[in-house]
This record gives structure tokens, sequence and C-alpha cells, in this order.
């Protein structure tokens, strides 16, 4: 019988486990129907907390827009409230990132904790950075506009969620997405039509249709990242 001692666990055998995780562990391919039975469970238990970030965020958009109205003979004011209103639709992005994340942590999304702005300043520059290069791509030609849109779909959540830097999310995005253009193009599309059925609903529908299309977001970007999904 050898008396030589086991071996040390691997490092990190001794931390706490991650938060369970729903489903097997990614394995190639988008798992489109778990994200959206996923995101519809996560948004039905938390629908009142959900509800009120979406109306926070149609609040946003239609105070930007209607301040605008009564200078609209004023190209100057036009223009620097144009501004403003950019960056209110972007911290309106930033809050339902935040809020999806947060479910994915297992934790109850609040207005508060959504728009907890210790990451705006990074995730506002690759906001940015993302738009421009979307829109040269739609200058240049409708196709590459509409790759660029896709290849760097996830790339707030590589800012917000790994804290990555601008430049290394965007290229983290496409990463990801590059791997698994297939699924992700599907998953797209459903999404688009998720959202078309709740704009055919008045209008109301985007309550809850905005919402489930975004947890479901937030779970595949998670699936396919490797990191776990609170169930």
């Amino acid at each position: 019988m050898s008396n030589v001692p086991p071996p040390p666990p691997p490092p990190g055998g001794d931390l706490p486990p991650p938060p369970p995780a729903t489903g097997p562990a990614p394995s190639g391919g988008v798992p489109i129907g778990d994200a959206y039975s996923w995101g519809w469970k996560k948004f039905t238990e938390n629908a009142g907390a959900w509800i009120v970030i979406a109306l926070v965020v149609v609040a946003i958009y239609l105070i930007s827009a209607l301040i605008r109205l009564p200078f609209a003979d004023s190209i100057i004011v036009v223009l620097l409230l144009s501004g403003i209103g950019a960056l209110a639709g972007f911290a309106a992005q930033y809050g339902l990132v935040r809020a999806s994340l947060l479910t994915a942590n297992g934790e109850k999304p609040t207005v508060g904790r959504a728009w907890d702005l210790k990451d705006f300043g990074p995730f506002l520059i690759a906001a940015i950075l993302e738009g421009v290069i979307v829109t040269i791509g739609f200058i240049l030609c409708f196709l590459p506009g509409l790759a660029a849109l896709v290849l760097l779909w996830f790339t707030p959540f590589f800012v917000i969620d790994k804290g990555l830097p601008p430049i290394d999310a965007l290229k983290a995005s496409v990463d990801l997405v590059t791997k698994n253009l297939g699924g992700i193009i599907l998953f797209l599309i459903v999404s688009v039509a998720i959202y078309a059925l709740g704009a055919a609903l008045c209008g109301i529908g985007l309550l809850v249709a905005g919402p489930v299309v975004l947890l479901a977001t937030a779970f595949v970007y998670r699936r396919l990242a490797g990191t776990p999904v609170a169930a």
C-alpha cells in the first residue's frame, strides 16, 4: 500500500458554489426555448417591479421627446436637447440591462438598483462606440449595419456583468456571436416577432414583451458565456 498522500484539491475548491443554474451547461447551440421559458417565469415572479421599470423607461423617452417640441424653431436648442435625449436613452438602456442581470443573479430588480450608475461611464462609451459603428455600417450599406448590430448585441452585458472596458466588451460580443451565429440570428428573429406581437396589442403588450425579451437575452448571454443563471 502506498503511503503517498493524496494530491491537494484544485485551487478554488473550497469556494462557495455559484448560484444554481437552470438546465444543463452550455454545449453548443442557443437555448431559445429555455431562454423564453426562464424569461417568462422571472417576469411573472416580479411582474410589478418589471412593469414599473418599463414605465420608467417609457417616461424617459416620452419626456426627452416632448421637451423638444416648444423649441422646434431653434436648431441649436433642438440639437442640445437631442443630445440630452440621447443620453437619457442610454441611461434607460443601462437600467434595463442591469435589471436583467440582477434577475439572472437571483436578485429582485428595483428602480434604485437598476439605475445604480456605478458602471454607467464605461457603458456609455461602449454604447456610443457601438452606435457609431452600426451607423457607419448602415450608411455604407444596409447589410453591414445589420451585421454590426447583431455582432455587437451583447456589448452592454459584457460591460455591466463582466466589468470589461468598452473596446474589450465590443470584441467579446463579436467573439460570442460569431461562435453561435446561426442560433443568435434565430433568437433575434423570435425576439422581433415577440416585440411585434406586443406592439400589435395597442402597444400595451410591450410592457410584457419588452421585459420578457430582455430577460431571455440575459439568459442567452449568461449561458453562452458560461456563467450560471439563477433558477
